[in-house]
This record gives structure tokens, C-alpha cells and sequence, in this order.
């Protein structure tokens, strides 16, 4: 079920498109391919009810498991300035 990983392996983005610490867009998969996605601010927290359209797959292997994301840009905000900083991290769980 989206959003819902209860204690299982995840790999997670965050993705800040001003690279401002004001808004991150998180995506998730867990080693099951189950995806879960958020907008947090400081303000409010994580919001999940905010749902992305983007790809992943996640596959098993014989030492651990790996994953790929297609995350469009439609799905983040960020600046329309020519030259752009953008903020990142990587998560695991």
C-alpha cells in the first residue's frame, strides 16, 4: 500500500529544487517496490496526502536489493533561472 512501510527496508530522495531548506519533495521505495511520497516543510511537517506521478522498481539480488527512480520534473517545483542550485539528500532505513 502507498505510503505505508511499516518496519520494512527503504531508500529515500529529498529533493529541494531551491535549495532553500523551505520545501523538500520525498520519495521512497522499499526493497517490495512499494512507493510512498511527501512534501515537508518546517511549517507543516510531512504531508502525504500529496501524491506524485513517478516510476520505480526495486529488485531483490543475492546480497541485498536494488532500486531505480524516474522522478519527472513535473513533479518538483524549482526555479526558472538559467543557472540553478538544487538541495539533496540520500536516506536509508
Amino acid at each position: 500500500q502507498r505510503d505505508n512501510f511499516g518496519t520494512a527496508d527503504i531508500f529515500g530522495v529529498f529533493i529541494n529544487g531551491f535549495n532553500d531548506g523551505q520545501q523538500n519533495f520525498e520519495f521512497f521505495v522499499s526493497a517490495a517496490d512499494v512507493q510512498g511520497d511527501c512534501v515537508m516543510t518546517d511549517a507543516n511537517g510531512e504531508d502525504y496526502s500529496w501524491d506524485a506521478v513517478w516510476i520505480s522498481k526495486a529488485v531483490l539480488t543475492d546480497t541485498g536489493w536494488t532500486v531505480e527512480m524516474k522522478i519527472p520534473y513535473a513533479a518538483l517545483r524549482f526555479s526558472e533561472e538559467n543557472k540553478q542550485t538544487w538541495g539533496i539528500n540520500f536516506f536509508r532505513e
